[in-house]
């Protein structure tokens, strides 16, 4: 299997490449270089992001083969300390497969599982995703949409949880669009009941992958943060 591989940012509007922002500290932690962090230090993190920030390699892959030993190959290639970066919890790993976005939430899980969902053909795009900014923004109508992991408890039905603006809250049921929790000024929430409606089928699938550690990027698929369409169909290193 031919694995294409970039390092993405998200500023609060896109996932894209480029200037790394302030992961570039993150990075550098992965490295794990005893040197001083002086002005020389940060130059030579820079130049070993810019190299290493994109590339693609063979892998040998088979169905039982997980997502975690990718992650260690693609992690080796770079320099990352693989103790360090496996147990940090500022990045997650994303797959772009047939127009989705998905991260991975489950990174156990098998090539052999996903292609029940996704044809993986012999190919894979993966990224390792950060965050190039402090905090989070809103845009468009300030709706954000996210898919919960499987939730147990009081509404256990297939939900989407909603926030607006990050003043309000509200988990939405997928099969009738009634508020399970939380609340939404009106008009929001007869938009966000409206896209319900209109994407009954695709929520509901992503509800199911959901359980086995696939997670759709409901904010890419509606249009509320992008992806770069300049990425790399192939190789660059």
């Amino acid at each position: 299997m031919q694995i294409y591989f970039s390092i993405l940012t998200y500023d609060g509007q896109r996932y894209g490449t480029g200037d790394p922002g302030i992961a570039i500290v993150d990075y550098a932690d992965f490295l794990a270089w005893n040197e001083a962090r002086d002005e020389r230090f940060w130059e030579k993190v820079r130049r070993h992001f810019n190299a290493y920030a994109r590339f693609a390699f063979t892998f040998a892959a088979s169905p039982d083969v997980s997502i975690r030993e990718i992650e260690k190959a693609i992690s080796d290639h770079i320099g990352f300390d693989w103790n360090i970066f496996s147990n940090a919890r500022n990045w997650v790993c994303c797959l772009y497969m047939e127009g989705q976005f998905v991260k991975i939430e489950n990174d156990q899980i098998t090539l052999g599982i996903i292609s029940k969902y996704y044809n993986l053909e012999d190919e894979l795009r993966v990224f390792f995703l950060f965050s190039n900014q402090a905090g989070e923004i809103w845009k468009e109508d300030g709706l954000r949409y996210y898919m919960p992991s499987r939730e147990y408890g009081s509404h256990n039905k297939p939900h989407i949880h909603v926030n607006y603006k990050h003043e309000s809250s509200a988990s939405i049921c997928l099969l009738d669009g009634s508020v399970l929790s939380g609340n939404l000024p009106s008009k929001p929430l007869k938009r966000v009941i409206r896209k319900i409606s209109e994407n009954q089928k695709f929520l509901l699938d992503c509800w199911n992958k959901n359980t086995d550690g696939l997670k759709v990027d409901l904010n890419h698929y509606f249009g509320v943060v992008h992806l770069e369409r300049d990425l790399p169909n192939s190789p660059c290193v």
